[in-house]
């Protein structure tokens, strides 16, 4: 076979049907396919209408066979044209070893009067694949012959059938000019599948193998293989690759099966492989393993078992492995204690993994999951029932079918209560439902969920071409994406705690008319309205730096205050970032009491640009969980909404994007659209790939069809939606929201002027140890702010130690406790910062005696009182002249006289 050969793609031979212009002269030449048929390729549009009149009958015949497939049909016939057009180059060199006879030339009588038909069946090993089960050559009348004398449907398909003949053989000589070479005829090739009652055909010669005279006679020095149809099925084994050598030099890859108590694995190897290659792979799936103590054998039972080492020094195929064979492993593990030593034994010459290495390979056993995550899966979260006073014929201590408790994921209670999603956990339960009673299996306590990802594999792991995007096959692209609605939710349910809450986040808005930005602030609980539900409790909005608009606003993100907000967060409570909000709002203009309605059906709800935006945080903040194999898993960031209700009220709305959605933005494969309600499918280009999108709807006659999503698609396929509300018994964690938020220069002002005053009012430096009472309560209640905490955080009045404390302290569920404020009382920031307020405060008491000469210098009396007002700013006693020195209106410390700042407690002087 020649090098030419060997690359020989049966792509390069589509064509105009109209022009003949053949992509494989010019393979820039974009051509595009006929909408009606799927089957016709042009040059243009111009070529289109030219050979309309040749080209119509098929395409009528074409769309009129397509009326009596059903959406289960059409979704399998997409499944057989991609598995055809992804094994076209083997199929190809399949079909010729049968029309080149045993004396070495090409019969072009086979080829103008047979056809060779591939009978393929789906993969239980591949799902998404299929596997050769058996081959045959025959007459081409044999495919119009099953027609005759059957339905309507059958007589249409035959005639689509002659008309797709006739007219690749029209096409023959009209196509010699433009090869340049003696076309001897067209290869039809049918692949047919089964699938339970699904029977699909698929016609090769859509794309027409031309056979030309000179690629005959380069097959001609070709040894012909009688059995070409078991090689078929061997080939098709194998990783698909567009380069294709003739058998028997085709190696094949096996697919060996391991079982053991680290779980299931499968493992690729060449049948011409040593037995150590296998061995190898199977000490590095174990959890550190002594190599002397493993055993395998083809029983689950014990009996017969082999040691590994010997696999060595013979082939897999010499072993007697098969593609596809199931083998148990068993082993005792390395005591981590005891210090390698030299051992009699035969070694396998398999170096063992280190302890770390087995750890590094299950990241999911070393997550700290959220407290809701734990409070579920301690609970087996089923639906209790009480008993049918119609139906239960039991006792009050029985149980049957009528009230025995539904599993959390029960289909029926969900549409009945008209739950849209499952939950989070339900769905976890639904994929691995736990077997009480029974030991569980390895394989059983493996994770169940796997992150979404669209990316090319890098590198490639059949390591048998550069990585992307140098080459791609199929083991590195992404398959067919399918966007469908998810049919869970990590979060169920977004609460706030206090309806302030939102009324001072639209302060701004009211004051200025720009939109604002928040983060959430809160944490996570059971949501017992939906089984092993989930709810975000809101208990601040953080606003970061931002600048606001009329029709929209700026953020930077990442924030510069991120970290220390999210540490803050822990020390209080165990807050978290949850979500964020913003505003959507614009006041009608007949009355500007009311806000227009945007977001409706006939609209959108979330915008393609919010919604691509929320999946870049999402993929910024995911889930720690023991359910995937990373020990990541999607995001519970939600998406709070402002915006006008069709009344003319402001209500929230809470949102969430899929799975999908995060894995296309992180494959960089979509974009947003002026069309607020459409997102845009990028083009392929340099380290771009973008496989094939697809959406389900219902058309106008109610049937689920599935439709391309190139080059667009509704956003709602990416929207997953949540339930909102507020707390019938509030009990929010911070009690107060006066103080001043943050980042509203022109609007709210914070300034420690403020809080030394409050403080003085509140009498803070008179609280002792234990003393309890209403002056405690109402100090805690004014403390017990975000706003404040977050400031106070930056103007260094507190250590982040005590910061930690007072964060505490005011966020503790029992503020009638006297000694809830004694930890704060005793660090040293919160006595330096009483002494700041008792010595700002101003004396109401005057002086009785007046003051002595200044004659003679001598100490001020004991009654000496400073007058009021002296450390207000301004009014400070004039120093001497040609003093050095500055004193603190606040705490008295004398500065050095350039200073603007008072080293002490470090206030402006």
């Amino acid at each position: 076979m020649t090098d030419k050969e060997d690359t020989f793609d049966h792509r390069s031979t589509v064509f105009c049907a109209n022009c003949h212009v053949q992509k494989a002269d010019n393979p820039e030449l974009k051509l595009q396919i006929c909408g009606g048929c799927k089957s016709t390729w042009y040059c243009g549009k111009d070529c289109q209408r030219s050979h309309w009149k040749l080209h119509k009958e098929k395409c009528r015949l074409s769309q009129k066979q397509a009326r009596y497939i059903t959406p289960q049909q059409s979704e399998f016939s997409e499944m057989v044209r991609a598995w055809t057009r992804e094994h076209g180059p083997l199929l190809l060199c399949a079909g010729k070893q049968v029309l080149i006879p045993s004396k070495g030339h090409l019969d072009a009588h086979l080829l103008d009067s047979h056809y060779i038909r591939v009978d393929i069946t789906p993969s239980l090993q591949a799902p998404g694949g299929f596997e050769v089960i058996s081959t045959h050559m025959g007459e081409m009348e044999e495919i119009l012959s099953a027609f005759k004398g059957g339905s309507a449907q059958e007589e249409d398909g035959a005639a689509q059938y002659k008309v797709m003949i006739e007219s690749a053989k029209r096409n023959e000589r009209k196509l010699e000019p433009h090869i340049g070479d003696i076309i001897i005829g067209t290869m039809f090739i049918m692949v047919r599948a089964r699938s339970g009652g699904l029977l699909q055909d698929a016609m090769m010669n859509m794309y027409p193998v031309n056979i030309q005279k000179k690629m005959a006679d380069d097959w001609k020095e070709q040894e012909r293989i009688e059995n070409w149809g078991s090689w078929l099925t061997e080939a098709d084994a194998s990783p698909t690759t567009n380069h294709i050598a003739p058998p028997p030099r085709y190696s094949t890859a096996m697919l060996i099966r391991i079982r053991s108590k680290d779980g299931n694995f499968r493992f690729e190897v060449n049948p011409t492989d040593d037995g150590k290659v296998l061995a190898k792979k199977i000490l590095e799936s174990t959890g550190g393993a002594d190599p002397n103590t493993v055993t395998i054998s083809n029983k689950p039972t014990p009996g017969g078992e082999v040691p590994l080492s010997a696999l060595q020094g013979r082939t897999i195929t010499n072993l007697g492995f098969k593609h596809g064979d199931l083998f148990f492993v068993s082993y005792k593990s390395l005591d981590p204690d005891s210090a390698p030593a030299a051992s009699s034994a035969p070694s396998t010459s398999v170096t063992a993994p280190s302890a770390a290495e087995p750890q590094a390979k299950r990241p999911w056993e070393s997550v700290n999951e959220d407290p809701v995550d734990d409070y579920w899966r301690a609970r087996d979260g089923k639906i209790p029932r009480s008993r049918d006073a119609q139906f239960c014929k039991h006792g009050p201590n029985g149980m049957c079918d009528y009230c025995m408790p539904l599993e959390p994921y029960d289909a029926k209670y969900h549409a009945e209560h008209n739950i849209k999603h499952l939950s989070y956990h339900a769905y976890i339960r639904k994929l691995a439902p736990p077997q009480p009673g029974k030991q569980t299996s390895s394989a059983a306590s493996l994770p169940p969920l796997d992150p979404i990802t669209y990316r090319v594999k890098v590198p490639c792991p059949s390591g048998s071409h550069p990585s992307y995007p140098a080459g791609i096959c199929s083991k590195c692209q992404p398959s067919a994406i399918t966007l469908q609605s998810q049919p869970f939710r990590m979060v169920d349910h977004l609460e706030f705690s206090s309806p302030e809450l939102i009324d001072r986040f639209l302060g701004s808005w009211r004051t200025t008319g720009d939109q604002r930005f928040g983060w959430l602030i809160g944490h996570y609980e059971p949501y017992e309205e939906v089984p092993m539900g989930i709810k975000a409790i809101v208990e601040a909005i953080h606003e970061p730096p931002q600048e606001g608009e009329l029709d929209g606003l700026s953020l930077e993100l990442p924030w510069d205050d991120e970290k220390r907000i999210e540490e803050l967060a822990r020390d209080a409570k165990g807050q978290q970032i949850v979500g964020y909000i913003f505003t959507d709002l614009t006041p009608e203009a007949e009355d500007r009491s009311k806000s227009v309605c945007k977001r409706h059906a006939n609209s959108f709800y979330l915008s393609s640009l919010e919604a691509l935006f929320a999946a870049r945080l999402q993929l910024n903040l995911p889930t720690p969980t023991k359910s995937s194999r990373t020990g990541l898993f999607s995001s519970r960031l939600v998406t709070a909404v402002l915006s006008g209700t069709p009344d003319g009220a402001i209500d929230v709305q809470a949102y969430m994007v899929s799975e999908q959605a995060c894995a296309m933005v992180d494959a960089d494969m979509v974009e947003a659209s002026v069309d607020p309600g459409i997102v845009r499918v990028k083009e392929e280009e340099e380290g771009r790939y973008v496989p094939d999108v697809f959406y389900r709807f219902k058309n106008e006659y109610g049937i689920e069809v599935k439709q391309s999503a190139k080059p667009c698609f509704p956003v709602e396929y990416l929207i997953v939606t949540l339930s909102h509300g507020f707390p019938t018994a509030p009990s929010p964690a911070f009690l107060s929201t006066s103080f001043s938020i943050e980042n509203r220069p022109g609007i709210e002002e914070q300034d420690v002027s403020s809080i030394i005053a409050d403080l003085g009012r509140l009498k803070a430096g008179e609280v002792t140890l234990g003393q309890g009472g209403a002056r405690t309560k109402e100090l805690l209640k004014y403390l017990s702010d975000w706003h404040l905490l977050a400031y106070l955080g930056t103007v260094g009045l507190l250590g982040p130690d005590d910061l930690k404390i007072l964060a505490k302290t005011v966020t503790s569920p029992n503020i009638d406790d006297p000694k809830v404020f004694d930890p704060l009382l005793l660090t040293d920031g919160w006595q330096t910062l009483m002494a700041i307020v008792q010595e700002s405060q101003p004396t109401r008491k005057r002086p009785t005696k007046s003051a002595p000469s200044t004659a003679t210098p001598s100490a001020p009396p004991d009654d000496f009182e400073i007058p009021p007002g002296a450390f207000d700013d301004g009014d400070l006693p004039a120093r001497p002249a040609g003093g050095a020195t500055k004193v603190c209106p606040h705490c008295t410390f004398e500065n050095p006289a350039g200073s603007m700042d008072c080293e002490v407690c470090g206030l402006p002087l």
